[in-house]
């Protein structure tokens, strides 16, 4: 048996600069040819990992498989820059959905997007790697094509956009298990959208972290871009968000093996109908505050760019700019 995690498939971008991680399950030793280089992995207890050293920009190229008399092959491979982006639906919310018109013709075969599937749905990105057409652009996370639109214009080499986020997901949903049991918050003082009906099947504490994070732990990547908080925003909730994200950070930068990881932190717009304005305004200034503590979290604020009567501002062109800005200067 030989399956690779579904993020090492045909058309795959890797980080460059940074070992290029293989993983997934066996049930006999795995060897991987790639580059000229032949690497085999041991199976401990199913699953298996090998790390080829870093490279430099380029493509295309292939990586071959063999597990005893089985073989396969993954095709279309390059190497860039991986960003990973993540949070809750003003990451999810789609270019579609800003009404946005792009200028031109968006295909870019090498600006390639994976989409870790969500527990709420199936999507025709799920699982694979596509390249940016005028087709598929639609479906993209807004923030995701903006991004990787104006990296490729501007570094000039493949760029691979990694989804992970799901709408209405609250922080602790991203958190490991270890990490949920430093914070005791009694459930009477947590956002309503915890324990919403429509959202139950992703809220509990470490759901999103098992159901979606670990599936691409530990692929190589180069930053990461997160926009969430608007469903921890009750009062008594929103003092530990600073906690929380510092926490989840560090916990990300050892999943992904790079203590000096980047993180972009979105932070929440102004919104006039928000459950809380009190919670609402806690956590922006804790999104605030871990920005100014550590010299790899940047914080972009949106508020001055309107639409407060929206929990989805349609902007995201504008505050893809930003994010873009900041992200070139890491």
């Amino acid at each position: 048996m030989l399956q690779l995690a579904p993020i090492l498939s045909n058309g795959a971008v890797f980080q460059r600069n940074q070992e290029i991680r293989v993983f997934g399950a066996a049930d006999a030793p795995v060897t991987v040819t790639f580059l000229g280089i032949t690497l085999t992995a041991t199976p401990v207890d199913g699953f298996f990992e090998l790390a080829f050293p870093p490279q430099a920009a380029g493509g295309p190229y292939v990586m071959e498989f063999a597990c005893e008399t089985r073989t396969h092959t993954v095709s279309d491979l390059y190497i860039g820059d991986v960003i990973l982006v993540s949070g809750q639906s003003n990451m999810q919310f789609t270019l579609d959905e800003t009404e946005y018109q792009l200028p031109d013709d968006p295909t870019d075969h090498l600006a390639r997007f994976f989409h870790v599937p969500r527990l709420e749905c199936e999507n025709s990105f799920d699982n694979r790697w596509s390249p940016m057409t005028a087709e598929n652009a639609g479906n993209w996370s807004a923030i995701g094509l903006h991004l990787a639109r104006a990296l490729r214009r501007e570094r000039q080499v493949p760029i691979g956009i990694v989804g992970c986020y799901q709408g209405a997901a609250v922080i602790q949903a991203f958190l490991s298990p270890a990490e949920n049991e430093k914070f005791h918050i009694d459930p009477a003082d947590k956002h309503p959208d915890h324990t919403h009906e429509r959202f139950a099947l992703w809220n509990p504490p470490s759901t999103l972290y098992h159901a979606m994070l670990l599936s691409i732990v530990p692929y190589a990547v180069g930053s990461v871009v997160w926009y969430q908080g608007e469903s921890n925003t009750a009062p008594v909730e929103a003092t530990h968000y600073g906690d929380m994200l510092r926490a989840m950070i560090a916990e990300w930068r050892t999943l992904f093996r790079k203590a000096d990881l980047p993180f972009v932190v979105v932070q929440i717009n102004d919104y006039e109908n928000a459950f809380s304005q009190e919670g609402w305004t806690i956590v922006q200034q804790k999104q605030e505050e871990v920005a100014n503590r550590d010299d790899l979290v940047a914080l972009v604020k949106i508020a001055d760019l309107g639409q407060h009567h929206l929990i989805h501002p349609t902007n995201k062109f504008e505050v893809t700019q930003r994010i873009f800005e900041v992200i070139q200067s890491f």
